[in-house]
């Protein structure tokens, strides 16, 4: 399973993302969730937290084996 991971992981890092980036797009789709729902798109809001949270576990595997 780890190597699974680490190869998925190398994968990525070859594709040109990096920790930063991956961070960067959780935190604009923190922010534009928080736009929908204060507009009242409660649905589009709850979607973006759940994008932001698989990018948040994919962060941590990404960074955590660096």
């Amino acid at each position: 399973m780890a190597e699974k991971e680490g190869d998925e992981v190398q994968t990525l890092k070859d594709r040109g993302l990096t920790c930063a980036k991956l961070k960067s797009v959780e935190q604009r789709e923190l922010k534009e969730s928080g736009e929908f729902r204060r507009i009242g798109f409660l649905r589009i809001a709850e979607a973006q937290e759940q994008s932001a949270k698989k990018i948040r576990e994919l962060r941590q595997k990404v960074c955590r084996l660096r």
